[in-house]
C-alpha cells in the first residue's frame, strides 16, 4: 500500500481548530482507514485551547487491514495572546487599608502590563485610605498588554471603621497641682 501525507511543519496558533487531511489510495483497491495519535482525535482533528503551544510530533497510519504505512509529521502550535480581565468588578475594604487595584487584574500570558488608574488611585493603582475616606467611589482603569487594551469601572467600596478615642485636653507643662497627702 502507499500513502501520500505531507511530512513538512505545520504552524497553528492557540485556540486553532486543527485537521489534518491525508490523501491515500491503495494499488489492491482495498478499504484504507487511517490512524491519528495524540493529541488528534480518531477523525484527524483537535481542537486546541490555550496552554497547547508547544511542538508535536503526530504519526498518522494508514492500513488496509492487512498492511500499514506511517508517516511522521511536526505541529508547531504558538501561543496566542489574551488579554488582560478583572477578577472583580466590585470591592470592599475598611478604612485606613491600603488598596492595591493591580490585585484585582489579571494577565493570563503574564505579560509586562500598563495601567493607567482613575482618582484618587495613584499611577501605581495605590490609595492609602484614611478615617474619612468611608463611602462607595466608582474608578476608571484602563489595562494594556501588547496586544489589548481594556476599560473597566470598578466600585470600591469604604467600610467606616471605628476610630480610637482622642484626648483632647491634657495636663500641661505649665500647670502643676500641688495636693497635701490625704486630699
Amino acid at each position: 500500500s502507499a500513502t501520500v501525507i505531507a511530512t513538512e511543519t505545520f504552524t497553528f496558533q492557540e485556540t486553532d481548530e486543527i485537521t489534518l487531511v491525508t490523501n491515500t489510495s491503495d494499488p489492491d483497491g482495498d478499504y484504507v482507514t487511517l490512524s491519528y495519535s495524540y493529541p488528534f482525535d480518531d477523525y484527524g482533528v483537535w481542537d486546541t485551547d490555550y496552554e497547547d503551544s508547544g511542538e508535536y510530533y503526530v504519526e498518522v497510519t494508514a492500513s488496509d487491514g492487512t498492511n500499514e504505512d506511517s508517516e511522521r509529521i511536526k505541529i508547531v502550535v504558538e501561543d496566542r495572546n489574551r488579554a488582560p480581565y478583572f477578577t472583580e468588578n466590585s470591592a470592599t475594604f475598611d478604612e485606613t487599608d491600603l488598596i492595591d487595584l493591580k490585585e484585582l487584574i489579571v494577565d493570563p500570558d503574564s505579560d509586562v502590563l500598563r495601567y493607567d488608574f482613575g482618582e484618587p488611585f495613584n499611577e501605581n493603582g495605590e490609595w492609602y485610605t484614611g478615617y474619612d475616606d468611608a463611602g462607595r467611589y466608582v474608578v476608571e482603569i484602563i489595562v494594556s498588554d501588547i496586544e489589548f487594551e481594556v476599560e473597566e469601572l470598578i466600585e470600591i467600596i469604604i467600610n467606616e471603621k471605628n476610630q480610637p478615642p482622642i484626648i483632647d485636653e491634657s495636663f500641661s507643662d505649665d500647670e502643676v497641682l500641688y495636693l497635701n497627702e490625704n486630699e
